[in-house]
């Protein structure tokens, strides 16, 4: 049985051929009330629902999101914040989440780049009422995810480079993750670009440093040698010089930094005037790096999960004007941001499509399998998690020898570059891969 889908968020394709598999749901416990209290690193993000016709249809529907925020370090997801903000109040406008009238309710959990705080987090979700996990970010520290996985607690659009997200049935990914994002790289230096010589620029942290296969494996898979140098950068450093010091020589220098970590890059190749091109994965340009490097990253490129803004796809419209109404509409290309809004209202559009799912961490899980044919108005992938791919990614699961990779059927994506300060499609806007 299907729920109305909202109108506007029906479109054809326009991204990543990226579909997902189908994964048996659990047993979890029902989830029903959302007045779950918050501690201090916990914000709260609603929007006025619309009128019910009873108490029990308007009960809110709580959700959650991490974001490994901390100020010391520099690293905050602002758009990520707006995003979930400008989709709790899409889907209360437009018939309450799943379309039952009720309204939702996001909570986020700031991580603090901390280890014990992020599994903090992780608790905190799995004794709270909500239902899942939506849009977070987490990319430095495994100690959150394994907890929502141990419980099974749904987790929607988490960013896929941490281990515990490759394998488990809870975790449900609505773009390429970094695995994904540097494959990209590699084609943009290979494919776009034409590079003879590629250097890569990586946090040393090891599920960072972990992905120096893909970017080498895609590389000669597309013809190209590969990467001649790898540099590490220091996971609590920004020495941006020092790292572009070492890049001479370079056509192409890819780079998979900590969120802190571009700008300094970025700045210290226009004051060296480093003659290489710098390719950047979706997490390393926010709209923090692009305000803090002005005219600096001019030109500088990037490779993206989804379409950029300027593509014309039609969910993008929807997108700018709940983001303009929650005062969040600066740098719509963010990534970070566009991820949260898409992972929300995945979770929301699979249970308009199943109106027989009962609002629950199972019932969700449910709900997320039968999914198929939603793009948010052709932001996103395809996405299809009825059917089971099959990608190199996947290969040796079973066996161990791989990753537990099957919700990522493609690695292909976009090619963004910086202009006007602002992140638009280069090239002819076709997905590469």
């Amino acid at each position: 049985m299907r729920r109305n889908r909202p109108a506007a968020l029906v479109a054809t394709l326009f991204a990543l051929a990226l579909v997902a598999s189908a994964c048996a749901s659990s047993d979890d416990t029902t989830t029903t009330n959302a007045d779950a209290g918050s501690q201090d690193t916990t914000t709260t993000v609603e929007a006025p629902p619309e009128e019910t016709t009873t108490t029990a249809a308007a009960e809110p529907v709580l959700l959650y999101s991490i974001l490994d925020e901390n100020e010391s370090l520099g690293q905050f997801f602002p758009e990520s914040r707006k995003a979930l903000e400008a989709a709790a109040l899409f889907i209360n406008e437009n018939g309450g989440f799943g379309g039952t009238g009720r309204p939702v309710v996001i909570e986020i959990c700031v991580g603090e780049v901390d280890p014990n705080v992020n599994a903090e987090c992780g608790r905190e979700i799995v004794d709270s009422a909500a239902i899942a996990a939506v849009g977070s970010a987490i990319c430095t520290n495994d100690t959150a995810y394994p907890i929502l996985n141990e419980a099974m607690v749904p987790n929607i659009g988490p960013l896929t480079c941490l281990p515990s997200t490759f394998q488990s049935e809870n975790s449900v990914s609505v773009n390429a993750g970094i695995q994904g994002a540097v494959a990209i790289e590699a084609a943009i230096a290979c494919k776009v670009l034409g590079a003879e010589t590629v250097y890569l620029n990586l946090v040393n942290a090891d599920s960072i440093l972990a992905t120096q296969p893909v970017y080498d494996g895609t590389l000669q898979a597309l013809g190209c040698a590969p990467s001649a140098k790898t540099i590490e950068m220091d996971r609590a450093g920004a020495d941006g010089a020092s790292a572009v010091a070492q890049m001479g020589g370079a056509d192409v220098v890819l780079n998979l930094l900590a969120p802190p970590q571009p700008a300094p890059v970025i700045i210290a190749a226009d004051q060296q005037d480093l003659e290489a091109t710098l390719v950047f994965t979706p997490t390393n340009m926010s709209s923090v790096i692009l305000e803090n490097t002005g005219e600096s990253a001019e030109g500088v490129m990037t490779a993206r999960w989804y379409a950029a803004p300027d593509s014309g796809a039609p969910g993008y419209d929807v997108y700018s004007e709940y983001l303009g109404r929650v005062d969040g509409l600066k740098h719509i290309a963010d990534e970070f941001g566009t991820a949260a809004w898409v992972s929300v209202l995945t979770l929301d559009q699979a249970f308009r499509d199943c109106a027989d799912c009962e609002i629950s961490r199972s019932g969700a899980l449910q709900a997320l399998n039968g999914l198929s044919g939603f793009d948010a108005g052709g932001i996103a992938p395809t996405i299809d998690f009825t059917i089971t791919p099959a990608h190199p990614l996947t290969a040796g699961c079973e066996t161990g020898q791989g990753p537990c990779f099957s919700r990522i059927f493609s690695l292909q994506g976009f090619v963004g570059i910086v202009e006007g300060g602002v992140i638009v499609t280069f090239g002819d806007g076709q997905p590469i891969g």
